[in-house]
């Protein structure tokens, strides 16, 4: 037997550096507010990685590829299955983003700087 049940499929991306530097976003939304990384919602007929990398090149203007799944959670609420799918990559192009050392969230180090086109984030 079969059934059909409402699912919700969203993806995040953590883009980072081999200095320990992590992009993140401080979100505005009322739905979903604060710090967290770049993602979304998978479009109907989209495929799973081909929307994490629209959605990052939507919220950050970041062009990235080569994305790897690292992990996947899954949730019930109200009939409907909810699922993220958290990814990870670490070469990207970029145009301009502001990066956070990820020590910061530690309490130490509330560097901020921020990367132009064609540069090496350090």
């Amino acid at each position: 037997m079969h059934e059909h049940e409402m699912t919700e499929l969203m993806n995040i991306c953590m883009i980072y550096d081999d200095e320990g530097n992590v992009l993140m976003q401080n979100r505005r939304k009322k739905v979903w507010p604060g710090v967290t990384f770049p993602g979304g919602h998978v479009e109907p007929g989209e495929s799973l990685v081909l929307s994490v990398i629209r959605e990052v090149k939507e919220e950050t203007g970041l062009d990235i590829r080569n994305v790897k799944l690292c992990g996947v959670k899954e949730w019930f609420d109200n009939g409907v299955r909810s699922m993220v799918f958290f990814y990870k990559n670490k070469l990207f192009f970029r145009r301009t983003a502001v990066f956070r050392r990820r020590r910061s969230f530690l309490g130490t180090n509330e560097r901020d700087f921020q990367v132009k086109a064609g540069e090496r984030f350090s």
